[in-house]
This record gives structure tokens, C-alpha cells and sequence, in this order.
């Protein structure tokens, strides 16, 4: 019909790619709708099990006391490994009735925690025998399941030195060492009334201390005390390198007393105060000082020939000075003489001084 008119293309087929579009926009729907679904299902999941890992676990503990004669075997640093868990059953066993648990777990000692349940999520680092976590006493004392009897009491028995109030108070040390051993008993015997343990153990110096052998039950204790001392043959632990000052057994002798001569300028007004040496030596180095006296420039004429002294104010120690064992420390800011005595040398680091050479007084400069 030649009066119709042709129609578009597009106004053709307009319902055709309408229903593509709508096809299209539906699957894209569909794909976002899985999208988010998948989406949602993964982050549900992460939470369940980030909540999962952040729930404690749920554990059970058997407690096995040590027995009655243990009287310093606490367990509550035992029970306080569980606290952040989700306890819920507890018990306690006395080691009388723990027969079947010392068996199957094959138990060592006592006091020991059982813990059962949810053990991957504790995280502890126990050991693990069957189905229980083991927990035992990090330290000493504890009860000795094979030898039947408490470990880790420690006595010490303390030898003072006859006549020598200034030797060196090991009370002191003894105080320290509560703090690392269980201290069970401290004996304090004069010298006259230990004879016996300074034949038996070949003491030479006092005062002393012998511990007991159960100090070998502390761990890694045995190998520090190389540091200071010996260990017997009978496992006793017995104290040979004492701070000065100390008596000697054979000769009676007091070591460690140190004599000190303090030389000044009396018409120096600048020069440093000649008495902070004492500080020094006995605040940091603990060096007993005795004999003390103190001389001007012309009372001290024949020392500073003798020991060819340069520069005022300085110290001069006495030879008993290297009981100390300070020698190489000493030789940094001084020098030993031919008869053992010590004269400081390095002045400036105390401040102003007069140059004997010179006459002229020395203000060292300071640091900017």
C-alpha cells in the first residue's frame, strides 16, 4: 500500500530490546544478589570464627595438693594459668587419694594442675600427657613424688669472723638470697664455734656462708654460684669469694682495711675538695677506708718526691688497696708504686688542681 508509512527501525523493534534490556538488568540483579549473598556468607563466617577464637576455652582442672608436710608448696600461681578460661568443673585431690593420677599421668611431683577440655585453645605452653595439660611449680619447694620428700629447703648456715667488725655483713647476702632460694633455716655460728665446717670444707677466709645442697634444685642456681663460691663434695654450696673486708683463718690477718692519705693546697681556694675521693671510693667501689689523714703541700714534701707527685690535690692509698681486685679499673686513672701503694694520677676529672711543675693552677674546661 503505497499511503502507509515505513515504520523505524528502533519503533520496530523496540519490544525486542526491551525485553533484552529487562533480560540483562535481571541477570545483573541476579549477579549482585549472589554477589552480596556470597559476600554476607563469608563475612558471617569470618565473624563466627573470629567470635569463635575470641571465646575462651571451656576446660576442667584436677588439682592435686601436695601433702601436708609441704607447707610452702603453693598452688594458687597453678590455678591462676586457668583464670582467663572458661572453667567449669574444678577439683581437688589430696595426694593420699591421687593414686590414679600420679599413675596414669605419671606425676613427679606435687602440687600439679590437670587441665582437660578445650585444650588447642588455651594456647599454654604446657606439656601435654594424654588427655591433660600439666602444670607444675616453676620454682622450688615441691614434694618429691619418687624420694617422698619436700625439695627445695634451703639452710644456711652464716660463719662470722672473729674480731673484725668491719669485715664485710654477708647478712646482706643472706637477705638477697631469700629472694631467690626458700630460705627453711639461718645459722649464725661465731668462729670459735664452727672449727668443724672451716676443717671440713678448708675455709680461708671469714665471714662465710654454706648453703645446703638442696640449693642444686633451683634451676640454673648451681652455675651463677661458680661466680662465687664452690661446691662441695658433699653438695653443699659454700661461699669463697667474699668481699673485702675479710679475716684470714690461718694468719688472723684483717684484709681489705685501706689507709688513705689525702694531700691538699691550703692556698688553693679554687682547687677541688680533696674529699670527694671518699665518696667515691666508698660509695661506688665499697672500699673500707682507715688510717685517714690529710697533709698541705709542705707536710707532704717527702710523698710527692717519692712518688714524683705533679699535680695536687690527689690521694695516696695503701697497698692493702689490691685486695680489692679493683686493678684494672685503678691503673685507668693512676699507677701502682714499687711498695704497692696507689697514687691518683688523673686529677683533672675532679676540677681545678695546681700544676707542681708550673705552680700555676689548672681549671680544666668544661664541656660545652
Amino acid at each position: 500500500m503505497e499511503g502507509e508509512r515505513k515504520k523505524p527501525f528502533f519503533e520496530k523493534h523496540v519490544k525486542p530490546l526491551f525485553m533484552v534490556l529487562l533480560f540483562l538488568l535481571l541477570l545483573l540483579f541476579v549477579f549482585n544478589l549472589f554477589s552480596m549473598l556470597s559476600i554476607t556468607n563469608e563475612m558471617e563466617q569470618q565473624a563466627a570464627k573470629a567470635r569463635e577464637e575470641a571465646r575462651p576455652a571451656v576446660l576442667q582442672t584436677v588439682l592435686i595438693r601436695a601433702p601436708d608436710s609441704c607447707e610452702k608448696c603453693s598452688h594458687e600461681e597453678l590455678l591462676s594459668l586457668v583464670q582467663s578460661f572458661n572453667v567449669t568443673e574444678e577439683r581437688m585431690v589430696e595426694a593420699a587419694d591421687a593414686g590414679e593420677f600420679i599413675t596414669k599421668y605419671k606425676l613427679t611431683q606435687l602440687p600439679v594442675l590437670l587441665i582437660f577440655g578445650e585444650l588447642e585453645k588455651t594456647k599454654l605452653n604446657l606439656e601435654q600427657r594424654e588427655d591433660a595439660l600439666l602444670a607444675a611449680r616453676a620454682r622450688p619447694p615441691y614434694f618429691d613424688l619418687q624420694e617422698r620428700r619436700v625439695r627445695g629447703l634451703v639452710e644456711a648456715t652464716l660463719i662470722q669472723a672473729a674480731s673484725c667488725p668491719k669485715c664485710f655483713d654477708l647478712g646482706k647476702v643472706v637477705d638477697a638470697l631469700g629472694m631467690e632460694l626458700v630460705l627453711s633455716k639461718v645459722t649464725t655460728l661465731r668462729q670459735e664455734e664452727a672449727e668443724g665446717l672451716i676443717q671440713k670444707y678448708g675455709l680461708v677466709k671469714l665471714p662465710t656462708l654454706v648453703l645446703s645442697s638442696e640449693a642444686k634444685v633451683y634451676k640454673d642456681f648451681a652455675e651463677a654460684w661458680k661466680s662465687f663460691g664452690v661446691i662441695a663434695d658433699d653438695g653443699s654450696f659454700v661461699l669463697t669469694e667474699q668481699n673485702p673486708p675479710y679475716r684470714e683463718v690461718l694468719t688472723g690477718k684483717t684484709r681489705g682495711l685501706v689507709g688513705i692519705t689525702y694531700i691538699t693546697d691550703r692556698g688553693c681556694g679554687e682547687c677541688y675538695n680533696v674529699t670527694l675521693h671518699k665518696e667515691v671510693l666508698e660509695g661506688r667501689f665499697g672500699i673500707v677506708l682507715v688510717a685517714e689523714r690529710v697533709l698541705d703541700l709542705k707536710e707532704a714534701d717527702a710523698l710527692i718526691l717519692t712518688y714524683n707527685i705533679t699535680s695536687v690535690p690527689t690521694i695516696i692509698l695503701s697497698p692493702e688497696i689490691k685486695d680489692y681486685n679493683l686493678d684494672s679499673v685503678l691503673a685507668q686513672v693512676g699507677t701502682f708504686e714499687k711498695d704497692g701503694s696507689y697514687v691518683f694520677r688523673l686529677v683533672e676529672v675532679f676540677g681545678a688542681y695546681r700544676d707542681m711543675m708550673s705552680g700555676k693552677v689548672v681549671a680544666p674546661e668544661k664541656d660545652a
